[in-house]
């Protein structure tokens, strides 16, 4: 008798607590509501109201197009800056300026030049130095903030020696830079007319890793980065309206300089690169907030480009 009693309360508080269990969840729980049509469930964070979008397309030249690069370097309006400078940076093998909102002709050839799908090939007949290969457009997308810098690298791979002349102050200097890979710095800041102005200045990274010590807020901290050397002299300042585009490459494949080291490589002949600087979106100004500022169409958006 004393055994069924133990049972029946054993059940009665298990009963009591499975009920306490379900009580539990009807009250924690509660449906979902359906997104309205249309509508998202997440919504995309906008950029901050002064960022500046930036579209960056590298152009790999290969050596029997190489005319292309003579063609369009004749659209492009290279006269800004000072007289010494646009010499210096003529010296140096480096060639930079700005092509118009319309598309010319080589600009245009340049951008589509992957727009295609490209053959079917037998896999087992590619090679391992295709493989290796850039893609002939690269392309990134970057909001930028006042004043930050980005860091294009048009090769990603480092060079053994780079051998380098440059003036600084009217002085000859020179050094052949180990382990080296050229950047372009670009740097954004708005202007009250509505234009973008793009300061452009070269940079070498060079040697291995380095420790060093920064301090701020009254705080010291290790930086880990290989040695840098920028080239202040030959930093070029140009404003941009939304749609313009920045050109920077080398004078030809027979230079030297910056432009030889950082935009040719002997790849089946003299294989050239290009970078390309869209100005594709720009801040809000407070005089127009209230009227909506449309983006601009992406130019040459195609499934076979490489984004990185």
């Amino acid at each position: 008798m004393l055994s069924e009693q133990r049972k029946s309360i054993g059940r009665r508080l298990i009963s009591g607590f499975l009920f306490l269990i379900v009580c539990c969840c009807a009250v924690s729980c509660k449906q979902i509501p359906e997104r309205e049509q249309g509508g998202e469930l997440l919504h995309r964070s906008a950029p901050p109201p002064d960022t500046v979008g930036v579209d960056v397309y590298f152009v790999r030249i290969p050596f029997q197009d190489r005319e292309l690069l003579r063609q369009l370097w004749s659209e492009v309006d290279e006269q800004f800056g000072s007289p010494s400078l646009r010499r210096e940076l003529m010296d140096q093998g480096l060639r930079i300026g700005i092509q118009g909102v319309a598309l010319s002709p080589t600009l245009a050839t340049l951008i589509n030049a992957t727009a295609a799908a490209p053959p079917t090939r037998d896999p087992t007949e590619i090679s391992v130095a295709e493989l290796q290969k850039d893609p002939i457009i690269r392309r990134q997308y970057w909001q930028m903030a006042p004043g930050m810098q980005i860091l294009l690298r048009p090769y990603r791979e480092t060079v053994p020696e780079m051998p380098l002349f440059w003036s600084d102050g009217g002085q000859f200097c020179g050094k052949t830079f180990k382990d080296a890979q050229g950047l372009i710095g670009v740097v954004t800041a708005p202007l009250k007319d509505g234009k973008v102005r793009f300061t452009i200045t070269p940079e070498v990274v060079h040697g291995s890793l380095e420790t060093k010590y920064k301090f701020e807020s009254g705080v010291m901290f290790p930086e880990i980065a290989r040695p840098k050397h920028i080239f202040h002299n030959l930093s070029l300042s140009l404003d941009l309206l939304p749609g313009q585009w920045i050109v920077i490459g080398p004078v030809s494949e027979h230079c030297s300089g910056i432009g030889r080291c950082f935009f040719i490589q002997d790849v089946g002949g003299t294989e050239q690169k290009v970078i390309l600087l869209r100005l594709a979106r720009t801040p809000r100004d407070i005089v127009f907030e209230n009227t909506p500022l449309p983006e601009i169409n992406p130019v040459g958006d195609s499934q076979f480009f490489d984004r990185n």
